[in-house]
């Protein structure tokens, strides 16, 4: 069975392809187990993504700039638009959720 290529996966790094590049938003950078506790939380860090928009579910988070590093399951939390809100990441880095504060 040959082995698929996985290049062309939304975050994979494709090196001369353009599109491609993360974007830094402010946000926690350690998960929460739960949405209890996230809210009181200081935004004191980054975190990436794939486009220059606003975080949306069904995004892809990253821990580090180059995307080598996928956000852990949990509670973030993150201002869009002057409104603090909390997010939750699922399996394989994806949004699963957004509300706000």
């Amino acid at each position: 069975m040959p082995i698929p290529d996985l290049s062309n996966l939304p975050g994979v790094s494709r090196p001369g392809v353009e599109g491609n590049t993360l974007f830094g938003f402010n946000s926690t950078t350690e998960p929460q187990p739960n949405n209890e506790s996230i809210c009181e939380a200081t935004v004191e860090g980054k975190m990436y993504k794939l486009g220059s928009s606003a975080l949306t579910t069904g995004n892809i988070v990253y821990k580090d700039s180059a995307g080598s590093e996928l956000a852990e399951q949990g509670f973030y939390k993150t201002v869009i638009s002057n409104i603090p809100k909390y997010y939750q990441i699922g399996k394989n880095g994806q949004v699963i959720d957004i509300q706000e504060c």
